[in-house]
């Protein structure tokens, strides 16, 4: 299994309502960065979207690399974010993130039961 460590220093989440999703993402600095992670998901789901499908318009990159419906786990604890994608592992350390107060919100709405939460 391919494993990619990120440690995040910033922290963005926001609903982007011209384009229809919402945006959750984690790098190492906001403006000089060469690992990022970003998620992507539309907040109205089209009419061909299965309303029950748990990985159902997940748009996912890391480091240049992306992917459309393939998260197959994503847990997060206060230290750290972990991903498996197709035959990789994402983890990303936390600590030093100042994750904005919708962080967590909006991994749940793009998400939703695939989540593991063990915040504490």
């Amino acid at each position: 299994m391919y494993k990619v460590e990120i440690e995040a220093k910033f922290a963005h989440a926001s609903i982007e309502k011209k384009d229809n999703y919402y945006l959750v993402g984690l790098a190492e600095d906001e403006f000089d960065f060469e690992k990022y992670i970003i998620f992507q998901k539309p907040y109205k789901l089209s009419k061909n979207d299965d309303p029950n499908a748990k990985t159902n318009g997940i748009y996912i990159e890391c480091n240049g690399d992306s992917c459309f419906n393939c998260c197959h786990e994503i847990s997060i604890d206060n230290k750290k974010l972990r991903l498996i994608i197709q035959d990789s592992e994402i983890a990303i350390d936390l600590e030093k993130a100042n994750l904005p107060e919708n962080f967590i919100p909006f991994l749940k709405e793009i998400f939703g039961d695939l989540l593991q939460l063990n915040w504490k």
